[in-house]
Formats: structure tokens, sequence, C-alpha cells
């Protein structure tokens, strides 16, 4: 089990693993990429993503966003293929709204 911290208007790079893991977002909330879907995460969602989709997370929100990446076996950095960096987001409060 791996806890991230993501600021606002941060991220996770584009990324696939050969292994399954299971995402919590413990506090915040933002955009969770699977391949081409994009799902809206908040606190207590729990989301299953199987071996070898693409995956990225976009902190849009002002507050921090926080996950629990959960693995079996657990998770290392062999297992990882970054795609893409992450991209740039801005959030509301950069605009002052």
């Amino acid at each position: 089990m791996t806890q991230i911290s993501i600021q606002p208007g941060g991220g996770i790079a584009a990324h696939k693993s050969d292994k399954a893991e299971t995402i919590y977002v413990v506090s915040g909330c933002g955009e969770l990429k699977l391949n081409d879907r994009i799902l809206v995460i908040n606190h207590g969602n729990a989301v299953y993503v199987p071996p070898n989709i693409i995956q990225s997370v976009v902190n849009n929100s002002s507050v921090k966003l926080q996950l629990l990446l959960i693995s079996v076996p657990p998770f290392n950095d062999e297992n990882l293929q970054i795609i893409a960096p992450p991209p740039k987001v801005e959030t509301a409060d950069q605009h002052g709204l």
C-alpha cells in the first residue's frame, strides 16, 4: 500500500503497470483517467484498475488530494511504464474564483 498526496494543480503522470491496483480516495477530489475514460473521484471512492491500463490522476481542485494505492503484490518501480508527464492544470483559486 502506498499513500500519495497531490497538491492542487498537480498530478500523476500517465503510466501503466503489469499489476492490478485499487485506488482509494482518502480526501479531496480530482480526475482519474483510465485509457480514454475520465472519472471524477471524490473522498471515499475506490476504483479498481486492471493490469496494463494507461492511467493518470489530476488534482483540479483547490485542496490536496490524498490517495491510497493498493496492489498485490506490492507496487514497485520495476512494474511501472511511464507513458506521458502529468498535464498542467489550473485551479479555480489560480483565477481568483
